[in-house]
């Protein structure tokens, strides 16, 4: 199976040193489930369930072979796979549309095929979000617009702004105010993190910091904001 795999921005592919890697077939097509609070009432059947707006993390696995020096190649491939730690983006050419955030949380168990082999399989933690590559386009605006969220879910921009003194910035009827401006400063709505460079900025923001709720939304902004630059983040499962 031809196919490739960039974790944390490099592609295994072309790890340094590591040749002749195949990924023997797709990853499967997890999708997530809800994750739901459960509640146990005493004399009454079943469980009270309360679904939450949010889901669980999925696996994704890629089964893969290597042939070489079984010893080096085994550990080039681990180097590669362990080296970032926490949450990283794993994008593959199988759903090339979207990428993940991905880490590794369990062991390998490589096998020695024939002394000179090696088969294992790669194994990632993924948030349930597959986040579009089209979300990562950032747009423009220097005064009252629209933008259109083209999934169901309610994604969590990065908003660039730009200007000085004070303003606010509104969409989906979510508004956040700046007082002091930084010419660049960025608003992180996933993260809910104000800052500007290494400078933190949240004692600088109130309000609700802006999400993008399904289909069309209106954008406003206010005061000496001149500009501000939305990258959206779109996803879905």
């Amino acid at each position: 199976m031809n196919g490739d795999i960039i974790w944390a921005g490099v592609a295994v592919s072309n790890i340094q040193g590591l040749s002749d890697i195949i990924i023997e077939e797709p990853p499967k097509t997890n999708r997530p489930k809800r994750k739901v609070d459960r509640y146990k009432v005493p004399g009454r059947n079943g469980d009270i369930i309360v679904p939450q707006d949010a889901w669980e993390n999925v696996p994704r696995n890629y089964p893969v072979f290597f042939h070489g020096n079984y010893d080096v190649m085994a550990s080039l491939l681990m180097e590669w796979l362990y080296a970032p730690s926490g949450y990283q983006r794993l994008w593959d050419t199988f759903d090339s549309k979207v990428y993940r955030l991905a880490y590794v949380s369990e062991d390998t168990d490589i096998d020695n095929v024939a002394i000179y082999n090696g088969r294992c399989t790669l194994r990632f933690e993924c948030d349930p979000r597959r986040f579009l590559l089209s979300g990562e386009e950032a747009y423009g605006f220097s005064g009252n617009d629209t933008i259109v969220n083209p999934t169901r879910n309610l994604a969590q921009p990065q908003i660039v702004v730009h200007g000085a003194g004070n303003g606010s910035v509104s969409i989906g009827g979510n508004t956040i105010t700046i007082t002091g401006i930084y010419d660049g400063m960025v608003l992180d709505c996933d993260a809910q993190d104000a800052y500007y460079g290494a400078i933190n900025c949240n004692n600088l923001v109130s309000g609700s910091f802006p999400v993008i709720p399904g289909g069309e939304q209106e954008i406003t902004i206010t005061g000496g904001i001149t500009s501000v630059e939305v990258t959206p983040n779109w996803w879905t499962l």
